[in-house]
C-alpha cells in the first residue's frame, strides 16, 4: 500500500510540474534533479521574489553533481526564507524531514525530489501571490492527483504542528542538549571518511551551514529555556510570596497540624521548583557553552575558509601568472618563427639583389643594343632613301634604256627598210644596166 501510494504521489507532482510551462518535456521526476525546472517554477510561483538566477543557470544532466548541488542548496535556502518569511510558515531547514539534496543531486533520489517537490508546492498554496492560482492549477489536474497532493500537504502540516507546551518544558532543552553530541559525532564521521564525495570545500560548506542550522535551533531552545526560566521564576516568587502570607496567617493564628502538613507540602514543592530550577540553569549554561562551542566552530570554519579562499586567490594569480608565462613563450616561439623567415627572407632578397644585378646588367647590356639598333635604324634609313635614289635612277635608266630600244628598233625597221629600198634600187639599176647593155 506505501508503494502504491508512493507511486501515485510521485505520479500526481509528475502532473503537476508538467502543468507548468518550462515542465512539458520533462518524462520523469529524476531529470528534475539540477534545479534549473524547479527555479523556473518557483519563479512562475512568485516572480518578484525569485527574480535571480540559479550559480549555475547553463546546466546538462551529464555535468558534475556539484553543480546541481550548489543550485538546489540555493534553491531550498530562497524556499525557506519565502515560506517563513512570506508565507508565514515554520522554517524546516536543517531538520530530519528535509529532503538530502546531496542525493538528489549525486543519485537523483525520488523520495528525497518528491520532498522537495511538496515543500514548493506548499509555498506556492501558502504564498500570497499565487494561492488562488496555484489552487485553480491543482485542482485543474483532476481529482486524483489533487487530492494525493491534498493528503500530502495536510501530513506535512500535521507533521509541522508544535508540541504540547509541557512536554517542550520538560524536553525542549535535554533534548538540544542530546543532540549536540549526536550531531557532532556524526559531523566528526564524516570528517574522518573525508565525505560521501571526498570534496573538502563541500563537506565544509556543509559542515558550516549544518552548524549554523543547529546554532539557530540551540539560540531558539535558549530563547525557550530562558522563557521557562523567568515564568518559573515568576512562579516561584509567587509561590514564595503565598507561602510567606501563609506562614504569617499561621504565626498569627497558631500553627495547626494540617497547616504544618501544608507547610512541609509547600516546602517540597518550592525546594523541587529550586532544584528543577537550577536543573533548567545548568541546562540553560550547558547550551550557552554548546552555543560558544559552536560559534567557535564557525568561525574556526570561516576562518579556514577565509584561507582557502586566499589560497585559491593566490592560486588564480599563479595561473595568471602561467598563462603570463605561457604567453611570453609563445610570443617567443612566434619571435624566433619571425626571426627564422626574416634570415630566409633576407636569403631570398640576396638571391634577388644577385638577380637584379644580372637583370640591370642585362638591361645595360639591352639599353647598349637599343642604341646600336637606333644606330643600325638610322642607318637603314639612311640606307632606305639611297635605296629609294638608285631606285629612281634605275627607274629613269630603264625608262631612259627603253626609249632608246625603242628608237633602235624604229631606227633598226627604218634601217631594214632602207636596205630593202636600197636592194630593191640596186636590183632596179641592174636590170636597167642590164637593159641598156642589151
Amino acid at each position: 500500500m506505501a508503494a502504491l501510494a508512493s507511486d501515485s504521489l510521485g505520479e500526481s507532482l509528475l502532473a503537476w510540474v508538467r502543468s507548468f510551462e518550462g515542465g512539458g518535456r520533462v518524462d520523469q521526476l529524476g531529470s528534475l534533479n539540477d534545479g534549473t525546472v524547479l527555479w523556473a517554477i518557483l519563479q512562475d510561483v512568485d516572480p518578484d521574489y525569485f527574480a535571480g538566477s540559479l550559480p549555475e543557470p547553463d546546466i546538462e544532466q551529464s555535468s558534475e553533481w556539484t553543480r546541481k548541488w550548489q543550485n538546489l542548496k540555493q534553491l531550498e535556502r530562497q524556499l525557506s526564507v519565502y515560506y517563513r518569511d512570506v508565507c508565514n510558515g515554520q522554517d524546516a531547514a536543517g531538520t530530519s524531514n528535509g529532503p538530502d539534496l546531496k542525493a538528489i543531486a549525486s543519485e537523483s533520489s525520488i523520495p528525497h525530489l518528491e520532498r522537495l517537490i511538496m515543500e514548493i508546492i506548499r509555498a506556492a498554496m501558502a504564498s500570497p501571490a499565487s494561492n488562488q492560482r496555484m489552487g485553480k492549477r491543482l485542482l485543474g489536474l483532476g481529482n486524483e492527483h489533487a487530492m494525493a497532493i491534498a493528503y500530502e500537504i495536510r501530513n506535512m502540516q500535521d507533521a509541522e504542528a508544535p508540541e504540547s507546551e509541557s512536554a517542550s518544558r520538560d524536553g525542549s532543552a535535554y533534548h538540544s542538549e542530546q543532540e549536540l553530541p549526536e550531531r557532532s559525532v556524526a559531523a566528526k564521521k564524516t570528517r574522518q571518511n573525508g565525505g560521501l564525495f571526498g570534496d573538502p570545500m563541500l563537506e565544509k560548506e556543509e559542515e558550516l551551514l549544518q552548524a549554523q542550522a543547529t546554532i539557530e535551533k540551540l539560540q531558539a531552545s535558549h530563547a525557550a529555556a530562558q522563557r521557562q526560566l523567568q515564568d518559573l521564576k515568576q512562579a516561584k516568587e509567587q509561590l514564595q510570596e503565598a507561602f510567606d502570607t501563609y506562614r504569617s496567617e499561621i504565626n498569627a493564628r497558631g500553627r495547626p497540624a494540617v497547616a504544618d502538613d501544608d507547610l512541609k507540602k509547600l516546602q517540597r514543592q518550592a525546594d523541587n521548583d529550586r532544584a528543577y530550577i537550577d536543573d533548567l540553569e545548568a541546562q540553560l549554561q550547558t547550551s550557552r557553552n554548546a552555543v560558544d562551542d559552536y560559534e567557535r566552530q564557525i568561525q574556526r570554519f570561516k576562518d579556514e575558509h577565509e584561507a582557502g579562499q586566499k589560497l585559491r586567490d593566490d592560486l588564480q594569480v599563479l595561473r595568471a601568472e602561467n598563462e603570463d608565462l605561457n604567453q611570453k613563450v609563445k610570443a617567443n616561439e612566434n619571435l624566433k618563427k619571425k626571426i627564422h623567415a626574416l634570415q630566409e627572407q633576407d636569403k631570398a632578397n640576396s638571391s634577388l639583389r644577385e638577380e637584379l644585378k644580372l637583370a640591370n646588367e642585362r638591361l645595360e647590356e639591352l639599353e647598349r643594343l637599343k642604341q646600336v639598333q637606333a644606330g643600325l635604324e638610322k642607318e637603314i634609313i639612311e640606307k632606305k632613301g639611297l635605296i629609294r635614289n638608285q631606285e629612281y635612277q634605275i627607274n629613269e635608266l630603264t625608262t631612259t634604256r627603253k626609249h632608246a630600244e625603242y628608237d633602235a628598233r624604229v631606227l633598226a625597221q627604218k634601217l631594214e627598210a632602207a636596205r630593202e629600198r636600197q636592194e630593191r634600187d640596186h636590183e632596179a639599176i641592174e636590170e636597167l644596166r642590164n637593159k641598156l647593155q642589151e
